[in-house]
């Protein structure tokens, strides 16, 4: 019976140090995802998906530009500042036009609070 108590002590001991460990993360910015697989597409589809970017920063966060790896990948931001406990979308639309296999391309972020990196990826197989 002791050796149960002192086991469940420290599974639930664990279990809320993990837990605040996830609260505590949340200070900064924080993103979604930071890779999307569009899976297997055919050649010619336009694909899009989204971002979204959560300030859990004590400043502003600016997008001060936004470059993707290809000019395959067309990225459309929010231009005006993200305050503090706020988020935005960042959208992205794939043209696999001429494209073939797997791809991979990378969306550069650069804002005021430092470069984040997010990655697409599609098998594109011809019609």
């Amino acid at each position: 019976m002791l050796k149960s108590n002192i086991q469940y002590i420290f599974i639930l001991t664990l279990t809320l140090i993990a837990a605040s460990g996830f609260i505590f993360e949340k200070k900064g910015i924080v993103w979604s995802k930071k890779e999307f697989d569009f899976g297997t597409i055919k050649q010619g589809d336009l694909t899009k998906t989204s971002f979204t970017c959560y300030n859990y920063s004590d400043s502003i966060l600016i997008f001060e530009n936004v470059m993707p790896s290809c000019g395959c990948v067309a990225p459309l931001w929010q231009k005006t500042p993200i305050n503090p406990g706020d988020s935005s979308i960042l959208s992205v639309e794939f043209d696999s036009k001429g494209k073939s296999k797997q791809h991979s391309k990378t969306i550069a972020v650069y804002t005021n609070q430092g470069l984040f990196e997010l990655f697409i990826k599609a098998n594109i197989i011809k019609q």
